[in-house]
């Protein structure tokens, strides 16, 4: 563990009250921002910050039953103003955390299941992506961005990002999570799990184990 101002998490998620997903989401400390893009995608047009609280916007919630849930992300179904003119909207849902000089040269790494969901999967032109991003404490540029795509799921799969911190990052914040950009009320949706920001790399499988993912033992980990 780090001894600067950044600390592990984890969460499988299946502690939590699904009967009140949006507060157990927020008191687990995940926010949401919404970003909002014309048409094209190339003109911002503002965002909107919703924090901690889940109960005011479509962004995420819990799916599975009891004992083995998972967080399931997508677009901001509530906001029928951008929806309807065609806007695209970037909901992004996730952990930050601010960064001190004692964190300089240390490695995260931010581990997670992913798999279609179960309801309203994600549809192309629905795209969706996992990351760590790192901003001066402005939040005026990005400073790191490592991405997994979770857009064209065929099954679950595991995945793991990593991020070093350097001096040049001290006094700005770090966050991971996910994000999907969606508009039209289209399908947006991606099932997320045993998500972990640690700095304890998940080994990949052995040769060996690698030849059971052949027989449907294992989901497949891929490093980005």
């Amino acid at each position: 563990m780090s001894n600067g101002a950044i600390v592990g998490f984890a969460s499988n998620f299946d502690s939590l009250d699904a009967s009140d997903s949006a507060a157990s989401l927020g008191g687990e400390g995940w926010q949401w921002f919404a970003n909002v893009f014309d048409p094209t995608g190339a003109n911002y047009l503002g965002g909107y910050f919703g924090g901690t609280n889940f109960g005011g916007a479509s962004a995420a919630g819990l799916s599975g039953t009891p004992g083995d849930q998972q967080m399931v992300v997508y677009s901001d179904y509530g906001n029928a103003g951008d929806q309807g003119a065609g806007n695209i909207i970037e909901m992004n849902v996730y952990q930050q955390q601010a960064i001190t000089i004692d964190d300089v040269g240390s490695t995260w790494y931010f581990s997670f299941d992913a798999a279609p969901a179960a309801t309203n999967a994600l549809l192309p032109p629905s795209t969706a992506i996992a990351f760590i991003k790192v901003f001066p404490n402005d939040f005026s540029t990005l400073l790191a961005f490592p991405t997994a795509d979770t857009s064209t799921l065929a099954g679950p799969i595991s995945e793991e990002l990593e991020v070093t911190i350097d001096a040049g990052m001290v006094g700005g914040f770090v966050q991971f999570g996910f994000s999907n950009q969606a508009t039209n009320y289209n399908n947006s949706a991606v099932d997320y799990d045993n998500v972990s920001f640690s700095q304890t790399s998940i080994p990949e499988p052995s040769t060996a184990i690698l030849g059971l993912i052949g027989l449907g033992f294992l989901t497949v980990r891929r490093r980005s």
